[in-house]
């Protein structure tokens, strides 16, 4: 049964095809009716496995191919975003997607956290405390938005508020450092 404040499902698209992902897939199965799950990934072939094995609804060779294929594909934009954020290339044309992506899903904090990130790479400590604040606004114990924040602040010479708001994140996340050192900051 559908929950009543639920009329549209919600729709998930995985960034890549692993562990993380397996986990999330196997129990989000029993919530078909109001979860929808789709695999984009680098390996077209591996999510298409992921597909079938967790009945999604679709599998894509990468996130692209995804948003050709649904233009509201929210979680396509955000996860393209991140993708070329990470890869540290044009950080522009993922801010737009992370634009589009905050238009299509306004309340999605991972959008804020991904936007926080765009600016932190673009040099914008003040545009990235701003978007980790506005995710902080709806869940004060984000470890990824408080983590984030205390960076921008750190780099925006509030060295105290930034220590302060990292060891807040570490008490929610003990590993919020490492994920934030994959992505190229610490």
């Amino acid at each position: 049964m559908r929950m009543p404040s639920s009329p549209e499902p919600l729709r998930i698209a995985f960034l890549g095809c692993g562990f993380i992902t397996r986990v999330h897939s196997r129990h989000l199965k029993s919530f078909r009716r109001d979860v929808v799950c789709s695999y984009p990934s680098r390996d077209g072939v591996r999510a298409e496995a992921y597909r079938r094995r967790y009945g999604g609804a679709r599998s894509y060779s990468d996130y692209t191919a995804a948003i050709e294929l649904d233009e509201n594909f929210g979680s396509a934009y955000n996860n393209r975003c991140l993708t070329r954020a990470i890869a540290g290339q044009d950080l522009l044309q993922a801010l737009a997607d992370c634009d589009v992506a905050l238009r299509l899903m306004p309340v999605n904090l991972d959008v804020r956290d991904t936007r926080g990130f765009i600016y932190l790479k673009l040099g914008d400590p003040a545009l990235a405390l701003n978007e980790y604040n506005a995710a902080l606004q709806r869940d004060p114990n984000r470890a990824t938005a408080l983590f984030g924040r205390g960076l921008a602040r750190i780099r925006s010479g509030d060295i105290r508020g930034g220590e302060g708001d990292q060891a807040a994140a570490r008490t929610v996340n003990p590993e919020v450092d490492q994920q934030f050192a994959v992505f190229g900051l610490n």
